[in-house]
């Protein structure tokens, strides 16, 4: 909007609105200007403003929020993640912005920047957590709003290309494996979860729901295992300590039992746990009725809910994010300073 003068001899009373109907708050009255900034998320009308003889009105332009993008290319469709700005001062014709921290309260400031004022964030202004990323990604896609832990690590990577080369693509490769568990467990959890209540289905339809159920869990326990394991070699190897998720502890055994049953399902249909070794009970792992009925499975002394799962699912992602994290430093950890 363009500035506005009274260039009469008596104070004038201004409504003044934004480009939506939203109207406008004062800022500030420097010298002979009336600033006027848009309204925040925890402002309220104000009421008329008022303009006193030869003063001009300006509207300040709002910043709430950055980019960090792919390129340096203006206008490029490569933006991979958003960070909330908000106020850190103002001097000398500047104005400074941070962005918020992840988990600080978000009372919805913006910085407002007055025509002639630099924009700036200093030194340290931005920071990034690695689980504010994460919980970005987990709303890219409402089909999974898991998110992609494998995702949310490209960009942490991308911000500090010199992390530890190993530990990157470990982590990298278990991020893979979880987002391929979390959507196949999380969808047989929800069917099971449905199938007792869908009495408007056929019998042919029932079937071929319990056959995707069956199907899905054996999918997403091997891509859970193998996560589980590589996670397990991460914390083994890793130059600083992570702390043990006790989900992950409690099931590894069972989940692991299972895994190698599933994939050795050949040597189970004779009734061999491994090549060597014959057990009459290795053919339970194609009994499904418990699982269909009551989400169990049962597989020699192994009792596996797969209610339960979400939380291992959960326990390797804090364990991945704490490796690929990188060693905890002055500010809260997973984070890093964006220059």
């Amino acid at each position: 909007m363009a500035p506005i003068r009274n260039d009469t001899d008596r104070t004038v009373w201004c409504e003044l609105c934004d480009e939506s109907g939203t109207p406008l708050l004062l800022d500030e009255v420097v010298d002979d200007v009336v600033y006027l900034r848009h309204m925040d998320r925890s402002d309220t009308p104000e009421g008329r403003i008022r303009v006193e003889p030869g003063q001009r009105v300006v509207v300040t332009t709002p910043i709430g929020a950055i980019g960090l993008n792919a390129s340096g290319d203006a206008g490029a469709n490569d933006l991979l993640f958003q960070l909330r700005v908000v106020p850190d001062g103002r001097a000398n014709g500047v104005v400074y912005g941070r962005t918020l921290l992840h988990g600080e309260a978000d009372d919805g400031r913006r910085v407002h920047v007055r025509p002639g004022e630099s924009f700036t964030l200093a030194k340290g202004a931005v920071t990034v957590a690695l689980d504010a990323i994460d919980d970005y990604y987990r709303n890219v896609d409402h089909e999974r709003p898991q998110g992609s832990l494998a995702t949310a690590l490209r960009v942490w990577f991308g911000i500090d290309p010199g992390a530890n080369t190993e530990m990157h693509r470990l982590t990298t490769a278990a991020a893979y494996r979880l987002d391929a568990a979390e959507h196949l467990l999380r969808r047989a959890h929800s069917i099971r979860s449905a199938m007792p209540d869908e009495n408007n289905l056929t019998g042919p339809q029932l079937v071929a729901k319990a056959d995707e159920l069956i199907h899905l869990v054996q999918e997403g326990i091997v891509a859970l295992a193998r996560c589980i394991a590589i996670v397990k070699r991460g914390i083994r190897t890793s130059s600083f300590a992570v702390e043990q998720q006790a989900a992950i502890e409690l099931h590894d055994a069972s989940i692991k039992a299972i895994r190698d049953a599933y994939e050795h399902i050949d040597e189970r249909a004779f009734g061999k746990v491994g090549r060597k070794r014959d057990d009459e009970r290795a053919t339970m792992i194609f009994d499904h009725n418990l699982l269909v009925q009551d989400g169990i499975i049962e597989y020699l002394e192994h009792r596996l809910d797969i209610t339960q799962l979400p939380h291992v699912l959960e326990a390797c992602r804090t364990a991945i994010k704490a490796l690929a994290g990188g060693p905890p430093g002055h500010l809260a950890p997973p984070t890093r300073e964006v220059q």
